[in-house]
């Protein structure tokens, strides 16, 4: 199964719910894949709409999903998220790239799939939480280092149980990044 709620509409995810919860008795792979950079000014209004998309979203989808999930013998949510969140790499003077909205977004949905991660631990069996970092991609706003197909290729491996020992990380395809 394969749907694109529009995570900024409560009532596109909660159709989705529905939808999956009608046709299935649980979900065994959450994939989030949400992201935008904003053009929106001032700086506010910037985050607002990045948030929105990048962090609030997410987090009301996998609130929605969580009872699914949690029927799952082993649900897998892998939030699509970037390096640009990662404290670890802006506290580097000589890393210089992104946007402000971009990294704080991303930085709030890495915190936010740890807090999943947790509040999962009381599930019988609790869900295993990855951030991933496709690398910088071709979409339809902009051009990028690659494909979006070969940027999805490196979910393979997370959703077919290779990179259990990368469970509650922010990782790529060659490993794992700083928080």
């Amino acid at each position: 199964m394969n749907y694109l709620p529009d995570v900024t509409s409560s009532a596109s995810i909660q159709s989705v719910v529905l939808h999956t919860a009608t046709n299935h008795d649980f979900l065994d792979v959450l994939i989030s894949n949400a992201g935008i950079t904003s053009l929106a000014q001032p700086l506010l209004s910037q985050l607002h709409e990045t948030f929105e998309t990048n962090t609030f979203g997410p987090a009301v989808l996998i609130e929605a999903m969580a009872g699914l999930l949690q029927k799952s013998r082993e649900a897998r949510v892998i939030f699509v998220s970037s390096e640009l969140g990662s404290i670890g790499k802006r506290v580097d003077r000589n890393y210089m790239f992104g946007a402000i909205d971009a990294m704080v977004s991303k930085a709030a949905l890495n915190m936010l799939a740890v807090c999943f991660a947790k509040s999962s631990e009381s599930w019988e069996t609790p869900a295993k939480i990855w951030c991933y970092d496709p690398g910088l991609v071709k979409n339809r706003e902009k051009l990028g280092a690659r494909s979006s197909e070969a940027g999805g290729q490196g979910l393979v491996p997370i959703v077919e149980g290779q990179r259990d020992c990368d469970t509650r990380k922010l990782v790529n395809d060659s490993g794992t990044l700083l928080w």
